[in-house]
């Protein structure tokens, strides 16, 4: 096919997106074509790039050049797709070979070359068929990974190879971070900054715990909210999010979760709980190895809740003054099997399967399992035990969709296939969909 004919099959098909039939209706076959689409632009891309690493051989000029000219690109998206197609051509088989099929995705591959220059820099000593054995590795990984999980991946590798140059980017991170104010001639101020990853873990949990509505009907969106739950926090006698509920009399204060939480759900419908402590603002979960605390060679990085990996002097200050709740995994030390005792999981519990799933299990969703809910996988009211390995984190919408869509069937359901993997989502092999 010639570039012509390809292009006009393109703009065929994006014409025709009003008279196929089912997709403005049918969930399923939209979620289809978003994905197919998101696939077909990583295939096209690939091939954008390998065609400019082929008109540079030819000696004809700058590809990028002629794509600002004529192909409606800036110059940095040129450069950066030169780049990256000279990147793939010449060292990353195994990532050129999925992009082009469309299982990864472009920010996906950009990230797996970061890795691969980095590692050239600053580990000279590492054979290239060593990188290129870690290259292969990624790339796999990558296949049924998100963007920002194969990042953590990427970086958690290189932290294994090159330790001190990772703790030397993060104090690098740190002393970039800042926030500034602009005035404007109206008399509002612009706000900007940069957090570095143990400061924005900080504001994250804060404000995930005081920036809910006030009420089902409070106007302010999200962003006000947010904005409004540091301003109350500055002003202890004034509170906006008090003002935005329904004319509550309780003293002003900012708006908290309430000690106890549960899902509200009937447990004979299946629905899930858990029992929650009340924890100060700053209360942050770091999973880090006994190796790593104790500065044991070549031990495991220390994270976030959420997979960001954290400078190993970072863990090592919160376990000096913080108070730690050790949770094993994977072995039979564990105190952490309840069986059919009890249907709603334990604040241990529900710590231990955030520090394994990180994210809610749902496939292609990256909220922080810190914010989701602990779900049954075989229905407690069906049978399930309120055991770790019979959970799985789901964020409160996914949790919603997953009791609407599978409720819990009588008397022997069967088991809902999330697997440690991620549990699959609207339009992604709706084979390993949970059976209804």
């Amino acid at each position: 096919m010639s570039p012509g004919e390809l292009l006009a099959v393109l703009r065929e098909f994006a014409a025709g997106r009003e008279t196929r039939t089912g997709l403005d209706v049918n969930p399923e076959m939209c979620a289809g074509e978003l994905v197919a689409l998101a696939e077909s632009l990583a295939v096209l891309t690939s091939a954008l790039a390998a065609a400019m690493v082929r008109y540079d051989r030819l000696d004809a000029g700058s590809p990028a050049a002629l794509l600002v000219r004529d192909g409606h690109l800036t110059r940095t998206e040129a450069a950066n797709l030169r780049a990256l197609g000279r990147k793939l051509e010449t060292e990353l088989p195994a990532t050129r070979e999925k992009l082009a099929a469309g299982e990864l995705g472009v920010a996906q591959a950009k990230t797996i070359a970061d890795l691969d220059t980095k590692l050239a820099n600053t580990a000279p000593e590492v054979p290239v068929e060593a990188r290129r054995r870690v290259e292969a590795a990624l790339a796999a990984h990558a296949v049924a990974a998100t963007t920002t999980e194969t990042a953590q991946a990427a970086l958690t590798t290189r932290y294994r190879i090159t330790p001190g140059a990772v703790e030397q980017e993060m104090a690098d991170q740190q002393d970039r971070r800042g926030l500034t104010l602009s005035a404007t001639l109206d008399g509002s101020r612009h706000l900007a900054g940069l957090l570095d990853a143990e400061t924005a873990a900080v504001w994250e949990h804060f404000l995930d715990r005081t920036s809910a509505p006030a009420s089902p009907d409070d106007p302010r969106t999200s962003a006000a909210r947010r904005l409004d739950a540091i301003t109350d926090s500055l002003q202890p006698g004034r509170s906006r999010t008090q003002a935005a509920g329904e004319g509550s009399q309780e003293s002003c204060k900012p708006y908290e979760r309430p000690s106890t939480y549960d899902t509200g759900e009937d447990p004979a419908t299946g629905g899930d709980g858990f029992a929650w402590r009340k924890t100060s603002p700053a209360n942050l979960l770091i999973i880090a190895t006994h190796g790593l605390l104790t500065g044991e060679p070549g031990a495991e990085p220390a994270t976030f809740g959420d997979g960001t990996v954290i400078p190993a002097g970072t863990a090592r200050r919160y376990a000096c003054e913080a108070a730690l709740n050790r949770v094993i995994l994977a072995t039979e030390k564990q105190p952490l099997e309840l069986g059919r005792t009890t249907r709603l999981f334990t604040p241990n519990q529900v710590k231990a399967m955030i520090a394994r799933d990180r994210t809610c299990r749902w496939k292609g969703c990256e909220v922080p399992a810190t914010r989701c809910l602990p779900h049954h996988e075989r229905a407690w009211s069906a049978g399930g035990t309120t055991n770790p390995g019979n959970g799985t984190m789901l964020c409160p919408t996914h949790h919603r969709m997953t009791h609407r869509e599978h409720p819990p069937p009588s008397p022997d359901p069967p088991v809902a296939d999330f697997g440690r993997g991620r549990a699959p989502g609207p339009g992604r092999d709706a084979r390993r969909r949970p059976a209804a």
